[in-house]
């Protein structure tokens, strides 16, 4: 298991920031905006092949990065052979997270914006800070990256992991074997006791597959601010199929 690809993600949002104003590069810089996208293309290229190589040249290299979301067109543009597996979540509950984050960073005196918006309870930033991470893969009209793509709902995952590990080897090609016979899992090159004061550090991670933290939401957001996040969530929650809550029996 690899650390997160922090650094494609940096070359991916370069990518994306200077293909925003392309115009100032051509043609200054490049020839044309074919030429400007081979270049990033060669770039990404070149970073996928070093990783490869010093990970023993695997038949498959799996890469995860959650903000990478997001570039996920753009890295289909410059590697069309990628494949992209997108995991969604109830988004009532990735509010309750993105608040727990937020307090954590509070307390070690940072002002990122999840912190800012958590001391002042703005649910509705927070919902649209989460759709913002979804929100460039609604444009694609490609078919080629629809068919490149998966979607996986988490509570699916840690609800029934065969079945959906069943769904991701049949689309990647891939053979995933889950090892119940141990409370932790091989996280390889992943050091998780480094991350321990990192804001988003999680203690499930590392672990076993686990649903305890579905529908968390319900001990931390009041009934407003979940009117407020199915609300600004509408579309996706109709997309992946969740229901909105029956408050009354939340406020029992």
């Amino acid at each position: 298991m690899l650390p997160e690809a922090h650094y494609l993600r940096c070359l991916m949002m370069a990518y994306c920031l200077a293909k925003g104003s392309v115009h100032y590069q051509v043609p200054g810089f490049f020839d044309s905006k074919e030429d400007f996208q081979r270049y990033h293309a060669k770039l990404i290229h070149d970073y996928l092949m070093r990783v490869h190589e010093r990970t023993g040249k695997p038949s498959f290299l799996i890469l995860k990065e959650p903000e990478m979301t997001k570039t996920f067109p753009d890295l289909h543009e410059l590697v069309p052979t990628s494949l992209f597996i997108c995991m969604v979540r109830d988004p009532r509950d990735v509010i309750a997270s993105l608040l727990r984050v937020g307090e954590k960073m509070l307390a070690q005196g940072r002002k990122d914006f999840v912190a800012q918006a958590t001391q002042h309870r703005d649910i509705a930033s927070l919902s649209r800070y989460f759709l913002a991470f979804y929100a460039p893969i609604w444009s694609v009209q490609s078919d080629k990256f629809w068919a490149n793509t998966l979607f996986v709902r988490y509570e699916d995952l840690v609800q029934n992991p065969e079945a959906v590990l069943t769904e991701v080897k049949e689309f990647t090609g891939l053979d995933f074997n889950l090892s119940a016979s141990s409370d932790q899992l091989d996280t390889g090159m992943v050091d998780f006791k480094k991350l321990e004061h990192n804001p988003w550090f999680s203690k499930l991670y590392g672990k076993q597959i686990s649903a305890s933290s579905v529908g968390n939401y319900a001990d931390v957001l009041h009934s407003d601010e979940i009117r407020t996040v199915e609300k600004i969530c509408t579309d996706f929650m109709r997309i992946f199929k969740y229901e909105p809550a029956m408050l009354e029996d939340l406020c029992q």
